[in-house]
């Protein structure tokens, strides 16, 4: 009974002392974001261009729920994909098709160019393939200074292209979604009989 009694006891100390011991454990978390622009384009000569101001408020749910604890390791574009609603029965598709990016102060990149989307019934989706790496490296950049609280500047994309066939009225939205993760690290607090094999 003796031993029984005391073998209980050590267990309930040896649990005590376990939960009261930490390590510091290092993770990685991964969190996706969406910067996405709606471009509504009615036409009558078969050429757009139009533009979507974004800013840090288009993030800040996102971006927010990241914690101040946690260092930031990259910002990460992992692709584009467009959504081409259209109204018109006579639109084939459309070409030369670019965007660009253009910030406070005025300077432009191109995230990709010279884009070809043949048009079905319903919504078209096309993947873009081919990016830009000058524009890839200045959306990342962006959202990069809104992560770390560096900057909080307005900055504009803008869509071009034109009808195929040529001088077709645009009546359509085209929807661009550059999908990206933002890659952190976070020291956390762990039970040692966990942080260690």
């Amino acid at each position: 009974m003796k031993t029984t009694r005391l073998t209980c006891w050590l267990i309930a100390i040896f649990s005590i002392v376990a939960f009261n011991q930490c390590n510091e454990e290092t993770f990685q978390f991964v969190i996706p974001l969406t910067l996405e622009a709606e471009f509504v384009i009615n036409e009558n000569d078969g050429e757009w261009e139009e533009v979507e101001m974004l800013s840090y408020a288009d993030f800040a749910d996102v971006i927010e729920d990241i914690e101040e604890e946690a260092s930031l390791e990259s910002v990460v574009v992992e692709g584009v994909v467009l959504y081409l609603e259209n109204q018109d029965p006579n639109l084939q598709g459309i070409e030369e098709v670019d965007l660009k990016i253009v910030d406070v102060q005025n300077d432009t990149t191109i995230v990709y160019e010279n884009e070809s989307i043949s048009i079905t019934p319903g919504t078209t989706r096309k993947v873009v393939t081919e990016l830009v790496k000058d524009g890839v490296e200045q959306a990342a950049d962006l959202i990069e200074g809104y992560v770390q609280g560096t900057s909080f500047d307005s900055f504009t994309l803008v869509s071009s292209g034109k009808s195929i066939p040529g001088g077709t009225t645009l009546s359509m939205t085209l929807m661009v979604e550059i999908k990206m993760t933002i890659n952190v690290e976070e020291e956390l607090e762990v039970p040692f009989f966990l942080g260690n094999d």
